[in-house]
């Protein structure tokens, strides 16, 4: 195999991963009947908790968050992986 076939091989299979994550990420995103992106008060719902303390924990520097403007707008996919390692240091608190 050339040296130009290898750089192929590898691109081809970088690509395949590539594409493989979009595809995951889409599935994740069509069988979800939330929107991708939550304003503060969806997101609030969503955890059951209230709006200040969403505002709260949009000024972190790891939640999941961005402005938009006056709005501040959460991932619901980086919200669910937030709500997750939270309840993890948790568990090994305990």
């Amino acid at each position: 195999m050339s040296f130009e076939d290898t750089i192929r091989q590898i691109v081809r299979e970088e690509n395949e991963e590539f594409l493989q994550k979009i595809k995951d990420e889409l599935n994740y995103s069509a069988h979800d009947s939330m929107p991708n992106v939550l304003t503060v008060q969806e997101a609030a719902e969503y955890l059951r908790m209230g709006k200040s303390k969403m505002y709260e924990l949009s000024q972190h520097h790891d939640f999941p968050s961005w402005r938009e403007g006056r709005r501040v707008l959460i991932s619901k996919k980086g919200l669910d992986q937030y709500q997750r390692a939270k309840l993890n240091e948790k568990e090994v608190i305990m």
